[in-house]
């Protein structure tokens, strides 16, 4: 049984990635700390269904860290939960390689 995979982002920060659980904590804690600003703090899980590929998880790992200022970190939360988000992924990646 694979481990599930999670970010947790903040606006355009990647604040934490890696096993669901744990993101899932940092999550919480993040909420319970600034309650008023937790507008933008978004968890986002890896599931079956997304079907993300580990090259698409680490581009947008390694994006958010040599670009922190870009503002993808925004624009995958924004788009997440499209049903084209894929196509954008793939789009970004071919357009802005890392």
């Amino acid at each position: 049984m694979s481990k599930k995979i999670a970010l947790l982002i903040n606006n355009d920060t990647l604040v934490k990635y890696g096993e669901a659980n744990n993101v899932i904590n940092a999550f919480i804690g993040e909420v319970a700390h600034d309650l008023e600003n937790s507008a933008g703090i978004k968890y986002l899980e890896v599931t079956p269904d997304k079907k993300i590929e580990s090259c698409q998880i680490l581009y947008i790992i390694k994006r958010a860290h040599f670009y922190p200022l870009s503002g993808f970190i925004h624009e995958v939360g924004k788009h997440w939960d499209d049903k084209d988000f894929l196509k954008w992924l793939n789009k970004e990646m071919k357009e802005k390689p890392v």
